[in-house]
């Protein structure tokens, strides 16, 4: 009994050893077909499809890529490039809807990039495209080291479309890059700094340095400027005139009887006050609303003539000259002597 279950292990042991055998020259013959099959490995799936609108464009390197044929689509993989020759532009149709002008000696490669939410980026290498997006399907950007000292300075950017209809202007000039946007709303990330811009809104990134943001330079309102008015001036002159003067003159004949004789002499003198105009009102416009154009000079009106107010001329009643009078000078009567008579 005891060498009975004694052998029952043994034989277990050799048969899953000869099962581990047959295992391993399975996976064996698996991997040596699939070996041979494969000496033509298939294309990885296509990410991109672009098609040549107009101009001339490479697929790859340009001394030994591929030269793009007008109107024949392309299927564009990651970490591709095109690129245009030294003085031929190119016109290119990205996917179904979208449109991308790329400048003569310019390049762009197709990367994937987890700031642009998982959405291909079209990357600018050198010089400069427009890229106008309709599907919102793709994404821009930039990517430039420049040695420094030990270490690498970057200049990284990345801009995803906001609105369904964007247009934007990338261009890399002296290991800068300046991005404008045409039109829409894009949300842009450079060197660690995010920032939603708008129509005319631009960004500059340099190598090292955070992202710059400039907002569109506004034409300045001019400030209305009141137009002086011309206004009637009036001055008024007064003259001093002299109340009607009276100059009584008496002239008095004493005769013996007594009697007078009174002559007043009266004279006077007015001045007309010229007609005080009133001054026009001074129109000041709103700041929102344009100066009036001046009006007319107003045309001087010749002074109205005051007439003049007649003075009463009250006449001084002469003043009686009381008359003495002169007792009359009573003559000597003549004295008469008597003649004596004879007796005297």
């Amino acid at each position: 009994m005891y060498s009975m279950s004694c052998r029952y292990p043994k034989r277990s042991v050799t048969v899953k050893r000869k099962q581990t055998l047959v295992l391993i020259f399975l996976i064996g013959m698996v991997g040596f077909l699939y070996g041979c099959d494969s000496s033509t490995p298939s294309p990885p799936p296509s990410v991109l499809s672009v098609r040549l609108e107009g101009g001339v464009a490479w697929l790859g390197d340009r001394q030994h890529g591929t030269q793009l044929e007008h109107q024949k689509p392309i299927e564009m993989y990651w970490n591709q490039t095109i690129w245009t020759g030294e003085d031929e532009a190119a016109t290119l149709l990205i996917g179904e809807e979208d449109q991308l002008w790329l400048n003569p000696n310019s390049g762009f490669r197709l990367v994937s990039s987890i700031q642009s939410n998982q959405r291909p980026v079209l990357r600018l290498l050198q010089g400069r495209l427009r890229y106008r997006t309709v599907g919102n399907h793709y994404a821009l950007g930039t990517h430039i080291e420049v040695p420094f000292e030990l270490r690498m300075l970057v200049a990284d950017l990345v801009v995803t479309s906001v609105l369904a209809e964007t247009e934007l202007d990338i261009v890399i000039e002296d290991d800068v890059t300046t991005m404008i946007v045409l039109s829409g709303e894009v949300t842009a990330l450079g060197n660690g700094v995010s920032e939603t811009l708008f129509t005319d809104w631009r960004v500059i990134v340099r190598p090292g340095e955070p992202m710059q943001v400039i907002p569109p330079v506004l034409p300045d309102t001019p400030t209305p400027t009141a137009t002086p008015t011309p206004t009637s001036t009036s001055t008024l002159t007064m003259t001093p005139t002299p109340l009607a003067s009276a100059t009584p003159t008496l002239s008095a004949t004493l005769t013996s009887s007594p009697t007078a004789t009174a002559t007043s002499t009266s004279t006077s003198t007015l001045t007309p006050f010229p007609t005080l105009l009133p001054a026009l009102p001074t129109y000041t416009p709103t700041p929102t609303e344009a100066p009036p154009p001046p009006p007319p000079p107003p045309t001087a009106k010749p002074p109205t003539a005051v007439p003049p107010t007649a003075v009463p001329t009250t006449a001084v009643p002469p003043t009686p000259v009381p008359t003495t009078a002169v007792p009359p000078t009573l003559e000597p009567l003549p004295t008469t002597r008597p003649t004596p008579g004879p007796g005297g």
